[in-house]
């Protein structure tokens, strides 16, 4: 299904990167380079879905069945 594909290439849902530190979990420093070209595709993700109609509810209800 082209929507999910589009939420899943588009790292619509994406968790912050994390590194263990005696054993505790840390947020890892995002590489500014690719946080830019992620939010790229994000934007473009998110756009492709608004033209398809999809009200936020559908959107969000898409990426929870996931």
């Amino acid at each position: 299904v082209l929507v999910e594909d589009l939420i899943w290439l588009g790292d619509v849902i994406v968790a912050q990167p994390t590194y263990l530190e005696n054993g505790v979990p840390r947020a890892a420093l995002p590489d500014p380079q690719a946080l830019a070209y992620a939010a790229g595709r994000r934007d473009m993700a998110l756009q492709v879905l608004a033209l398809m109609n999809l009200t936020p509810s559908q959107t969000y209800a898409l990426m929870k069945e996931s």
